[in-house]
């Protein structure tokens, strides 16, 4: 049996790498920061969200009405992102270590590395492979349960809130009670840009 295969697809996944690249290094600022911000913040914005649905777009075509395939094949995906994500921790963990060091050590130290390793990355540009994993097992567990479109709500409502939780965090932190419970959530997630906010609707 050939596989199928995708080609603009793989052609798309090229240029959103580009872009991501983009992201992280201005090429037009010294051209015009206006450039520069409009280009960063608009067309280069597509390419996470590319790759969060693409990937899930590949893993759910093995989806069937086999449970015991299905867990399976959840397992295999998992721990193969899990893999990659580890081999990538281990090569940045002197750095993490310098990073979470550098203004003297302390035991929250620890508690903020274990938080980041589960739900931000383990160091900063590797959240996608965390936010994927934890995004699709949650889409796996919802759509097994109550199927596609309570698994769209929730993904859509978990994005929105999201959304504004990171536009409006001026406004949360300074009305009495809510700036508790938003105090609260960036302690506990630091940010929204993970597997339940963000990666949960595209994948």
């Amino acid at each position: 049996m050939t596989k199928k295969k995708y080609a603009m697809i793989d052609i798309a996944k090229y240029i959103s790498a580009l872009l991501v690249v983009c992201i992280h290094t201005f090429p037009f600022y010294e051209i015009s920061e206006t450039l520069n911000t409009y280009w960063i913040q608009t067309i280069c914005r597509i390419a996470v969200p590319f790759f969060f649905t693409t990937s899930g777009f590949f893993f759910f075509r093995k989806w069937s009405n086999d449970k015991e395939t299905n867990k399976k094949n959840v397992k295999h995906y998992l721990l193969r992102l899990l893999k990659i994500y580890l081999i990538w921790t281990v090569i940045y963990l002197p750095y993490s270590i310098y990073d979470y060091t550098r203004d003297g050590f302390s035991i929250m130290n620890i508690i903020s590395y274990i938080r980041d390793l589960v739900l931000n990355g383990s160091y900063y540009h590797l959240w996608f492979l965390p936010a994927l994993m934890t995004a699709t097992l949650i889409v796996c567990f919802v759509y097994s349960k109550k199927g596609l479109m309570t698994t769209l709500k929730l993904s859509l409502i978990l994005y929105i809130f999201g959304y504004f939780i990171n536009v409006y965090a001026p406004v949360w932190e300074q009305i009495p009670v809510l700036s508790f419970f938003y105090a609260f959530f960036s302690n506990v997630f630091t940010t929204v840009r993970n597997g339940f906010f963000f990666g949960f609707l595209f994948v």
